[in-house]
């Protein structure tokens, strides 16, 4: 498997700084960009071309639904994993319906989040199993 590179989108610098250092720990993974919210992705996003792109929902001033939904538009191949400290099912089934191939919360251990990003680059869908029902 190659190593998938990964862009990660929240505006809290200190969580950004987690998940890199998390993800990091996997030789499956690379972190090559930050933002601070959906206007910087989508700044960047051509130029940094991810595998995968990690989207908080609640950032301002674009939000995660919008830029999965421009992800999903102009950059059918990069993959969008949801991720938000809501387990509301409904958040999750407005992620997928914006082009998300999955959708954790930010409560997920380590395993569960390397396990989404894998599995959305291979192709498949993930949903924590906290708000699997969804499916």
């Amino acid at each position: 498997m190659a190593v998938v590179r990964i862009l990660i989108a929240d505006d809290f610098a200190p969580v950004r700084q987690i998940w890199k250092q998390i993800l990091s720990t996997d030789a499956r993974i690379q972190v090559v960009g930050e933002c601070a919210n959906g206007q910087e992705v989508m700044d960047c996003i051509h130029q940094l071309q991810p595998d995968v792109a990690i989207l908080d929902i609640n950032m301002e001033p674009v939000n995660g639904f919008e830029t999965c939904r421009y992800i999903a538009t102009n950059y059918p191949h990069i993959k969008v994993l949801g991720i938000s400290v809501h387990n509301e099912p409904n958040y999750a089934r407005r992620m997928l319906e914006n082009g998300a191939r999955g959708f954790i919360v930010k409560s997920a251990q380590k395993d569960e989040m390397i396990q989404a990003i894998l599995n959305i680059y291979e192709g498949n869908n993930f949903v924590s199993a906290e708000i699997a029902p969804i499916h």
